[in-house]
Order: structure tokens, then C-alpha cells, then sequence
């Protein structure tokens, strides 16, 4: 790679992908922005690598540099400023709130959920010691004047993806993509949805049916996510495939890094098991995850991602470049693997006694059929997204939670909000 990965994500972004991530942090009072504001840039002292502003350099490629202004802090409102556009200093991220809500604007290119946490957290934890004059009992989270950890910021390269093995994934061809929706959203305006739904579930009630059914978080939602579409496609799709995203900084050697190079799973249901139990579905979500997850399997999705970056590196000019990343595109282009939908889960983070002062948070990203799931406290927090206005579907992973006896809370629509990237 000749430049830094941060820089990759950004050929990737298009009318439908964004690269763009919107978190929502509900706090259990009313915010003071201008607390929030000197909080998030005392707390941007700890992560150097995301104060970055972007160029374009002589050969077409895009270069991130070092950004020493103030990240904002502003109201909420209908139209929300660009990424890298002067009104945010030309940052790649900014924050706005409205109420007792936060939201963190960020773009995708420079870290994924595993990075952006811990900002959020520190961001969050800042706020609190300003705010309340009080320090709260939060070990796991990482203060204003700590240290890196080690690998935190190290570049992942094709060296530490040695001793890849590929897997074939020929059986994940072929499965139901929802076209139809995404023509529509992309044809008529008023069809392609900007919103999406939350549904919140007791973390109790939700890891103890999944222990009983051989089932993860993860897994589990997957297996409903498969019942929900079996009642509402059509008859003539005899297969629907699963994709989890998977952070492989593990399996590389890094486990503190904050890359945004993600490894996938996909896993592939025959139509007609479906109806099977949520035991048996659970045993063989698991069993794909597990093996797909294999550090030398993970390693393989970076090498790719390596050489695909190689590629962009090897073709100059700015549209040039652009043209030969849209039609390389892993997950976008000719030779990517399309999936019936995508469940992400970033796992339980321990808040400490931040917990008494943030209800929530979730990650609000663009997609169709994409479920983006979250821990805190109590609470396992459920955001699904579609890019056409229809409740079908919706209405079909109600019905499968009630069906299974899985209680939940559903609020929304909302709008997502998401920002957009200014590149030139």
C-alpha cells in the first residue's frame, strides 16, 4: 500500500454506500453543549490518528493529513453539514445534539465500530468529569491522558496476512438479494427510505434464549433474520444468505488496532430450513461463524482487501481511480458475493459507572435488510435498516420475535440523518 489505509474506504463511497456511521448516545439528562463541545476536543487529545483532514494529491489518490482544528460541536438539525466540508474543519467527523441525545458523526474510512467506541466512550467520560464534577469508576475506558495501546494505531499490512488460506464461498452464490427494492429506492425518490427502526431487548431475557438454543447474540438474531425473510420473499428464492461482519485485527496480530479492514462470514440457508428449530439453526449459524472466523480464513479477507488497495494504488488519475475501485469493490463490484442481509454486533462494552448517566447507544449506518446490534447495561439494543419505505419487512421480524417468545420494544421510524462525504 502506498498510502495510509485510513485513505482507502473514501473510493468506495457512492449515491447508495455512504461510508458514513451516525452514533446515537442517549444520555438520561439534558445535554450542555458547550460542556460537550470542550469535552469531545479535550478527549480528541487521546486519538491523534482521527484528527485528520483530506487532499488529493498529484497522481488522482486521496491522502489524509494531520488536522489540528477543533472537531465541532453543534445543534441538531434537518440538513447535517459534510464530512471534510469547512463548516465541520474540514474534519472527517463532528458531533451534533438535540436534547439528552449525542450523536457521533464519523466517517467509516477511519476506523469501524471497534475503533469508534472507545472515542464515544472517552468522548462520553469526559463530558461526565466536566459536567457533574465527578469522576466516575470506569476502568475500561480509556482517559483523555492515556497512552496508546500497543498496535492501536499500527498500519495492518499484507505482511501480517501471511499464511492465509482461502475459503470457497461458491455456495453463497446465487441466494435472494432484495434488486427489486434497491431499483425502486434508487428510481422513485419517494419509495427509498431514509429511516430506520429500533428495538430494544432486555440483555437477560435475550442471552438466555440463546444459551438455550445453542445460540449466540449474534447468531440468534441471525436465525430470526432468516425466519422474518422466509415469510415475506418470494416462493421462486430458494436460498438466503446471511453475512456477519468480522473484525480480524485478532488475527492479525493486533488486537488493539482500530483498522476498518473487516473479514466476512456468509453463511448459506437452503430455503426450506427455515423452518427448522431455533436449536438447530443455532448449531449451524455457530458452526459457520467459528469456521469462517478462523484466523487463517480472516487473514485471507485482509489479503484481499490488501491487494484490492494495491490495485487503486496502481492506476493513476482521480476518475481513474475511481472507476477501477467501483468496479473491484469487494462487497460492491463484479466479482463481490451479495447477501440477503447482514447482521453486525459489536459485542457488550463495560461503561463502568457511566452507565448512570448514558441509556443507550447504537450505530445508525446506510443498508438494506442491515441490522446493527449493540450492548449497554441491561439493554441489547437492535437498529434495522432499509433503504425502501415498506413495513413488510419489519412487520415479518416482529412477528418471528413474538412467534419465538422473545419480547422487545420497537420505536421509529426515525430519520437516519447520515452525513455525507465532501471529496473535492
Amino acid at each position: 500500500m502506498k498510502y495510509n489505509f485510513e485513505c482507502y474506504g473514501l473510493y468506495m463511497i457512492s449515491k447508495m454506500v455512504t461510508n458514513a456511521i451516525r452514533s446515537k448516545v442517549v444520555m438520561k439528562e439534558e445535554i450542555d453543549i458547550d460542556v460537550m463541545r470542550h469535552a469531545i476536543n479535550v478527549a480528541m487529545k487521546r486519538y491523534p490518528y482521527f484528527k485528520k483532514q483530506l487532499t488529493i494529491d498529484e497522481t488522482g489518490a486521496y491522502v489524509l493529513e494531520p488536522n489540528d482544528q477543533d472537531v465541532v460541536v453543534l445543534k441538531t438539525r434537518k440538513k447535517m453539514p459534510d464530512l471534510c466540508s469547512e463548516e465541520v474543519n474540514r474534519h472527517l467527523l463532528y458531533v451534533d445534539c438535540e436534547r439528552n441525545i449525542c450523536y457521533f458523526n464519523f466517517s467509516h474510512t477511519l476506523a469501524g465500530g471497534k475503533g469508534i467506541l472507545p472515542w464515544i466512550q472517552t468522548c462520553i467520560y469526559q463530558y461526565v468529569v466536566e459536567k457533574y464534577e465527578f469522576v466516575p469508576n470506569a476502568e475500561c475506558i480509556r482517559k483523555p491522558d492515556s497512552e496508546l495501546l500497543p498496535g492501536e494505531n499500527t498500519e495492518p499490512t499484507l505482511e501480517l496476512a501471511q499464511d492465509a488460506i482461502e475459503l470457497s464461498r461458491d455456495k453463497c452464490r446465487n441466494a435472494f438479494v432484495p434488486i427489486k427494492d434497491y431499483l425502486s429506492s434508487a428510481l422513485n425518490p419517494f419509495k427509498r427510505s431514509h429511516e430506520y427502526f429500533t428495538f430494544t431487548f432486555d440483555a437477560k431475557e435475550l442471552v438466555g434464549m440463546s444459551t438455550v438454543t445453542d445460540n449466540s447474540v449474534n447468531s440468534i438474531i441471525c436465525v430470526l433474520m432468516l425466519k422474518a425473510l422466509d415469510k415475506v420473499i418470494p416462493a421462486k428464492c430458494d436460498k438466503i444468505t446471511a453475512q456477519i461482519p468480522h473484525n480480524p485485527a485478532s488475527a492479525l496480530g493486533i488486537p488493539n488496532n482500530r483498522n476498518n479492514v473487516l473479514s466476512y462470514v456468509f453463511i448459506p440457508f437452503k430455503r426450506n430450513v427455515a423452518r427448522k428449530t431455533l436449536e438447530q439453526l443455532g448449531t449451524i449459524t455457530r458452526g459457520a461463524i467459528f469456521l469462517q472466523t478462523d484466523s487463517a480464513y480472516s487473514r485471507n479477507d485482509v489479503k484481499r482487501t490488501m491487494e484490492y488497495w494495491n490495485g487503486i494504488d496502481s492506476v493513476t488519475g482521480y476518475k481513474e481511480k475511481l472507476t477501477y475501485a467501483k468496479q473491484h469493490d469487494l462487497l460492491q463490484g463484479r466479482q463481490a458475493l451479495h447477501a440477503s442481509y447482514v447482521v453486525s454486533y459489536t459485542g457488550f462494552t463495560d461503561w463502568g459507572e457511566l452507565i448512570d448517566y448514558v441509556e443507550s447507544y447504537c450505530f445508525i449506518v446506510d443498508g438494506h435488510q442491515t441490522l446493527e446490534l449493540s450492548a449497554i447495561g441491561d439493554k441489547i439494543i437492535c437498529n434495522y435498516m432499509q433503504v425502501i419505505r415498506t413495513d413488510k419487512y419489519v412487520d415479518a421480524f416482529k412477528k418471528t420475535l413474538e412467534e419465538n417468545g422473545i419480547p422487545y420494544k420497537v420505536e421509529g421510524p426515525f430519520k437516519k440523518n447520515l452525513p455525507i462525504h465532501r471529496l473535492e
